[in-house]
């Protein structure tokens, strides 16, 4: 029943767009649009672990100028002796503050549909983006996420370097804590070809585990990856992304798994 509950969010989701489009353009706020995705992940390594399925919708919108969206998150993971599914819902405010400044504010609440929750009960993470730099983001942020039995508090910071065909990415992960903190970082190098509507975007990683920053640790924990995003733009807005990326991850220390994930994303937009 679980799996189902996931298809039935993607599938949902090809009807919402039928009744978006409807929706006519105002000067107070405006739908701009609606994404559907949905992730496959496998784990080669573990015996009669996975797999694990994700599925997600959002919508997009502009309230008085500022982009806001609202999404649902859903998973559903096999474990040998048992399963775990958990939801979560998420709002995203993007308001720019000034020239080359921008912040972006989101909240995330979970009804935790099992005892053993995968997201938090709710979390707070607010993020300060500067662009005045050329081809280059900088940020930083701070996260708090509420479990039923701790609220670690995650400083995170990023540099984002960014041309029509190539991106770096570095982000710093951190949890202070009384006498020390856990630190995490992750590095990406990604490479774009572009044809007809079409492209191609290649692109390696890796770094201690950033996968953490839901945990009260950080462990130190190694992740290394290979990724080759597909992407096809169609006309009246549509646009469809594949997303493989093969892991190869330290689960435990000096253990480790290759993690395999394949993504499918439907967008629809509307100016």
């Amino acid at each position: 029943m679980n799996f189902y509950r996931i298809f039935l969010i993607y599938i949902c989701t090809s009807l919402l767009f039928t009744k978006a489009a409807m929706c006519n353009d105002r000067a107070f706020s405006k739908l701009t649009g609606i994404e559907s995705s949905y992730k496959l992940t496998l784990l080669s390594d573990r015996v009669d672990f996975g797999p694990w399925h994700d599925g997600g919708i959002g919508f997009y919108s502009l309230l008085k100028g500022t982009p806001l969206i609202f999404s649902a998150a859903y998973q559903y993971r096999l474990y040998p002796k048992s399963h775990v599914n958990d939801m979560q819902l998420i709002l995203d405010i993007w308001p720019e503050l000034h020239r080359f400044l921008y912040a972006n504010i989101n909240a995330g609440w979970s009804p935790s549909i099992s005892v053993e929750t995968i997201y938090p009960d709710f979390h707070l993470h607010a993020e300060l983006y500067f662009t005045g730099f050329r081809m280059t983001e900088l940020s930083l942020g701070t996260k708090v996420s509420f479990y039923e039995t701790m609220t670690p508090v995650l400083i995170t910071g990023s540099y984002h370097f960014i041309t029509e065909k190539e991106s770096i990415t570095a982000r710093l992960f951190c949890i202070p804590y009384h006498g020390g903190s856990d630190a995490s970082i992750a590095l990406q190098y990604r490479h774009t070809f572009t044809t007809a509507g079409f492209s191609v975007g290649a692109g390696i990683g890796g770094g201690t585990s950033s996968e953490a920053t839901e945990r009260a640790t950080l462990h130190d924990l190694w992740s290394y990856h290979c990724k080759l995003e597909s992407r096809i733009k169609l006309k009246n807005g549509w646009k469809f992304t594949l997303l493989p990326v093969l892991y190869y991850e330290e689960y435990s220390k000096d253990k480790y798994w290759k993690k395999f994930e394949l993504e499918l994303k439907v967008l629809k937009s509307w100016n």
